[in-house]
């Protein structure tokens, strides 16, 4: 059985047909307060911005302190144009393994484990507790792969998605002023102009507990070299009105969003 056709069995095309609101509220994923991951720590930790679809992505890497051969791989993401975006990313996390997923043994997390709006679970082995868990949460997507990790994929899933379930809804995201596009536009106008080819510096970003992000449909955002901190915008040759996106993010899943135009001349 293809994974498509068991993910329609299991209602994933109805869903399709649904919408759900978005995440409202942010969350961050601490270890140590969830009953499931207190004997857990997280070694590794990265976070980047998928374009396609829209989505901030956080990986991280818990380990056992006591018995180090028992880790969980967590992926959290929140899909910045909604629902459907969420559902087709976990369509790709559950078709992204090398070794063959033992179909037969897939369950849906909302019938088998009672958590999700939508999610599968299975084990390696084909029998047992689940070695591999997805599911979505309005907007959200979790992940959860585990080695020697016993009930905790499940635990950890319904602890997670109990606190998604409960955080505040919106219906729609909206911009966020950030200090970088309002001193620039405080130096260069309201609408900066630049041209063909040309370089606009855009100011210093401070990361510390934030990370940026930069998305252009003409040109690219990048680093000054030999200043990490300092970030310029490169202008293709395609003339007339552009912008730039900034999305930053703390320690939790849900980013900001700022949007900058200008003129490309």
């Amino acid at each position: 059985m293809p994974m498509k056709e068991l993910f329609t069995r299991l209602g994933y095309d109805e869903l399709l047909k649904q919408e759900r609101p978005l995440l409202g509220e942010n969350y961050v994923l601490d270890p140590a307060s969830l009953s499931s991951t207190k004997d857990f720590k997280a070694v590794h930790e990265s976070v980047f911005l998928r374009e396609n679809p829209l989505a901030l992505v956080r990986q991280i890497h818990l380990q056992n302190a006591s018995k180090p051969h028992t880790s969980l791989n967590v992926t959290l993401a929140v899909c910045w144009n909604g629902f459907h975006d969420a559902l087709a990313l976990l369509f790709r996390f559950a078709g992204s393994f090398e070794r063959a997923v033992p179909l037969v043994s897939v369950v849906s997390t909302m019938v088998a484990h009672e958590f999700g709006d939508f999610g599968v679970a299975w084990p390696w082995s084909g029998k047992g507790d689940p070695d591999i868990l997805a599911f979505v949460r309005n907007n959200a997507l979790v992940g959860i792969r585990a080695h020697d990790g016993a009930q905790t994929p499940v635990l950890l899933g319904r602890e997670v998605d109990t606190a998604l379930r409960t955080r505040k809804t919106t219906d729609r995201y909206s911009d966020t002023a950030h200090e970088l596009f309002t001193e620039l536009k405080k130096r260069q106008g309201e609408i900066p102009r630049v041209p063909s080819t040309g370089k606009l510096p855009l100011g210093t970003l401070s990361e510390g507990a934030f990370k940026f992000f930069f998305l252009s449909a003409s040109g690219s955002v990048n680093r000054e070299a030999g200043r990490a901190q300092s970030w310029y915008y490169r202008a293709g040759t395609q003339k007339g009105r552009q912008e730039i996106t900034l999305y930053w993010s703390d320690a939790g899943i849900l980013p900001k969003r700022d949007r900058l135009n200008l003129d490309v001349i």
